[in-house]
Parts: structure tokens; C-alpha cells; sequence
């Protein structure tokens, strides 16, 4: 979803192996666009607004129990005149396409990353091991 006029960009991706993984990137994707959609233009509202949607998700599969294991990744881009934040959770990233090359922004969280980070893996082998 996004909100062009208001610089906000926002993609989740719902695990499909889990239930209501579509429900919680409809929730992500619904609360952070307004969550920001008025909001001072910084970092810390940037952070403050992923955590208060992580809330809401967590309150949702408290009260409807056969969402209790609902997932979703989540990027969200926010740009005011020239400055960009981002911020990301799971393994949806962000690219930055400048002088022909695609350019990652955002490092998965995820298994397969932290060992890559730890030099016990190649950046090629993200796609197919088996933790992805």
C-alpha cells in the first residue's frame, strides 16, 4: 500500500504456512499507513509506529484464536522532502536502484542472514537453505 502523497510505502508479506498470515499483513500494512499519515517525520515516530502496529497484531491473535500463529514481513519506505527512513522485520527487503545496479538497503532477519553475517555461509546460499 502506499500514500504518495504523504511519502509512505508499505509492503507485508503474510507467511503462508501459518494462519492468517494475510490478515496480519493487512493489519500491518493498514495500521503503519496510519499510523504515519499525519505523524512528525522522524526515526524514533518511524520506530515507535512498527512497535504499536506489533501490538496491535499480537493483540488481534489474543483475541481471535484461530489466528493465534498469524505472521507477516513487513517494509515500510517514508520519505519528506529529501530524507528517506525505512524500517523492516523478517526477510522482505528494500532496494535502492541507482546507476543501473539494484542495491540492498535492509538485511533479512533471519537464520540463513545471521549466518552469512558470521561468515558460515555465502550470500548465495540464502535461497535455498533450509531455515529461509
Amino acid at each position: 500500500m502506499f500514500d504518495v502523497d504523504r511519502g509512505i510505502y508499505v509492503v507485508a508479506d503474510g507467511l503462508g504456512g501459518h494462519g492468517g498470515g494475510g490478515e496480519a499483513s493487512r493489519i500491518a500494512v493498514n495500521s503503519l499507513t496510519e499510523l504515519l499519515r499525519d505523524a512528525n517525520f522522524g526515526a524514533a515516530t518511524l520506530q515507535d509506529s512498527i512497535l504499536k502496529t506489533n501490538e496491535l497484531i499480537l493483540t488481534h491473535q489474543k483475541s481471535e484464536t484461530h489466528l493465534a500463529n498469524m505472521r507477516t514481513t513487513l517494509v515500510v519506505l517514508w520519505i519528506r522532502d529529501d530524507q528517506a527512513l525505512w524500517g523492516h522485520i523478517g526477510d522482505s527487503r528494500l532496494y535502492l536502484f541507482f546507476k543501473g545496479k539494484l542495491i540492498t538497503q535492509t538485511k533479512d532477519h533471519s537464520v540463513p542472514q545471521a549466518l552469512v553475517q558470521a561468515g558460515e555461509i555465502e550470500l548465495n546460499d540464502i535461497r535455498h537453505h533450509e531455515d529461509r
